[in-house]
């Protein structure tokens, strides 16, 4: 008897807080209450409460947990809604999952009226952003009359976004279309990217020896090379282990973390990766204790005695603790600390603990931040160092996942969904896996950082490791013997560096300007500024004039910006080619870079230029292609 009153006065009431109440009562009714969208659908139609601050989150906490059970009153709701902020999340849930994907897919693809043709390219957009994110795709049962609807009359957009949903659906011909365009050498960089990311949430089992041509030519531009030795852990190969061990010697600093990760996957690739260590052509060092920890978790009785043989025992004994305590007390004595070099304890940070952590705004974000511990104290870091298995944080245990093809993948779980787990590893490698692809999960029982980390190091290692966590490089005064540590943006500017918003730039495209950064806490920026070129396009260039005071053969360092919205770019020097290649800016926080060699060059006293030019973007970045200079450094 109630129902049409109070539907009524949800139609008709012109009182917000009126309306407002009915919103709040929508989320207390349950589901299976017709009730429930009938109050909703009459206050959806109230475009006047689209920018009410309470009434359109209300409304959908009110139906989510019916347009997550039934597609079609989602889609009725949606077509009722005058309210953009809701409509958006009804599609964004009815693409979150099979069902409701395949419902709102045909709907679009209808020639009814239900949908405004102008609406098709944004309502695609949301599924596709959905789709993104939850692994490998189940088609439904009649996509390819779904795909022949959405392109009849499709603008090129439309056609491009239907091209991406088959190919994710598991289509041959547009399956086909993305490895030629990530085969063509002459396609630009970032649509080569584009494809290889299709390629590989398609689980396509044609791109790896697509992939075995491209990471095998040095011409392959690097950041194109480094996704697709990534990819190669997932597009599995019988020939991949000995493409990647075959290339382990030639793989750059950066492109070599990727190959043994990739190969640390399989049985095949352990041992051939194992093989490659003991041959020496590989630094028994570059396999760090996270990575032998998912080596023996492939239970393979021949990869655990090349570990054994090329690595050693993983894990010292906890009843010897107190003398190892008293052993590196005695070690990393007062007198014995000062007389370390936190230089190249920096060194030793990047390819240890910075595989995982991050200090100073460098390193990677896998485990915890190091930065605001309490690191100056030696008993903190001993305890942490040698005994890491007393206590764990639930956030950084390590999962080890046992794979239905036998491959074993390990990792932090950053993020779960119903479908998939978003993994991330040991030098900021992440990847997504789909929960009907795992035979079974174990989270350890120990930290993914083993003891015995300083036992494999020499003496004068760990005391330039231990001078370089010590100190203070983050806090303006820096303990560091070089220039290159961070500050804060609150603080003064590091001595030694030429900052970026101190020098003269002009560009060919865009806006160039000084932000100031001290609303962004994630990175250290000196003098709390950078330089900020916004608005650019492919190929357009930004010079910057820098002073060189002393003239002979010197380095130049550097930092930048890495963001959501940064671009990919390439550096000269004067005209001449940077050591980097492509420096791919795109990070998921606004951080700083590591300080980074542009190259060793004969600069004489007077202006010198870097010139920055746009080559593109990462694919999961922003498309605004910005570009940002902290600092730069002569020595």
């Amino acid at each position: 008897w109630y129902s049409q009153p109070l539907v009524g006065l949800a139609t008709k009431s012109s009182s917000a807080v009126v309306r407002r109440e009915l919103a709040s009562l929508v989320i207390s009714l349950p589901a299976s209450v017709a009730l429930k969208s009938e109050i909703a659908t009459a206050l959806l139609q109230h475009a006047e409460d689209t920018d009410d601050p309470y009434i359109p989150l209300l409304i959908w906490y009110g139906i989510e947990p019916i347009v997550g059970t039934d597609a079609q009153t989602g889609l009725e709701l949606a077509k009722a809604s005058k309210m953009p902020k809701v409509t958006e999340f009804i599609y964004r849930r009815l693409s979150s999952d099979d069902a409701g994907r395949a419902a709102l897919l045909r709907a679009l693809a209808s020639q009814g009226t239900a949908f405004d043709p102008a609406a098709k390219e944004p309502i695609l957009s949301a599924v596709l952003n959905a789709a993104r994110q939850s692994g490998k795709l189940s088609a439904p049962a009649d996509w390819a009359a779904i795909a022949a609807g959405l392109r009849e009359g499709a603008t090129p957009p439309v056609l491009s976004l239907v091209q991406e949903l088959s190919a994710l659906f598991g289509d041959a011909s547009a399956l086909t279309h993305y490895r030629e365009a990530l085969a063509d050498a002459q396609q630009p960089v970032n649509d080569r990217l584009a494809a290889l990311a299709i390629l590989r949430q398609a689980g396509d089992a044609g791109t790896a020896k697509v992939l075995h041509d491209l990471v095998t030519r040095q011409d392959s531009p690097s950041p194109l090379r480094r996704q697709g030795i990534q990819a190669l852990a997932t597009l599995v190969h019988p020939e991949t282990p000995a493409v990647l061990s075959a290339l382990l010697s030639k793989l750059s600093p950066e492109e070599l973390p990727d190959g043994i990760s990739t190969l640390a996957s399989s049985s095949a690739g352990a041992k051939a990766l194992l093989k490659a260590v003991g041959d020496k052509q590989v630094p028994s060092s570059a396999l760090s204790p996270f990575l032998i920890r998912q080596l023996q978790s492939l239970n393979d009785a021949e990869v655990t005695a090349l570990i054994h043989q090329v690595w050693g025992a993983t894990n010292a004994s906890k009843a010897d603790l107190p003398e190892k305590r008293a052993k590196y007390l005695a070690l990393l004595s007062p007198g014995a600390l000062k007389g370390a070099d936190p230089a190249k304890g920096k060194m030793i940070f990047s390819a240890t603990c910075g595989t995982c952590h991050q200090l100073f705004g460098q390193g990677q974000k896998v485990g915890p931040e190091l930065t605001g511990s309490n690191r100056a104290n030696l008993d903190y870091l001993l305890d942490n160092v040698l005994d890491p298995n007393a206590l764990i944080g639930k956030d950084y245990q390590l999962n080890i996942f046992a794979m239905n093809d036998g491959r074993v993948m390990s990792g932090i779980v950053k993020q779960e969904t119903a479908q998939v787990y978003q993994i991330a590893m040991p030098g900021g490698i992440e990847f997504t896996l789909n929960k009907a692809e795992i035979k079974s999960r174990e989270i350890a029982k120990v930290s993914t950082m083993p003891e015995g980390l300083f036992d494999a190091l020499p003496p004068a290692s760990v005391l330039d490791l231990v001078k370089y966590l010590q100190s203070d490089a983050g806090g303006g005064k820096a303990e560091s013997s070089g220039p290159s540590a961070y500050v804060p943006a609150s603080s003064p500017k590091a001595a030694g560096t030429l900052e970026g918003e101190d020098l003269h730039a002009d560009a060919t495209g865009g806006k160039v300007k000084v932000q100031n950064m001290g609303n962004f806490k994630a990175g250290h920026w000196g003098g709390g500024k950078h330089l900020w070129w916004t608005d650019a396009k492919v190929g357009q260039k930004l010079q910057v004039t820098f002073p060189v005071a002393k003239g002979g053969k010197q380095k130049l360092q550097t930092v930048f910006t890495k963001a959501p919205n940064y671009g990919i770019v390439t550096l000269k020097v004067d005209g001449r080619d940077s050591l980097l290649g492509p420096v791919d800016l795109y990070d998921p926080a606004v951080v700083n870079t590591k300080e980074l060699l542009l190259g060793e060059f004969d600069l004489q006293p007077g202006d010198h230029t870097l010139e920055v030019t746009i080559q593109g973007s990462n694919p999961t970045a922003k498309p605004a292609m910005m570009f940002a200079l902290d600092y730069l450094r002569v020595e």
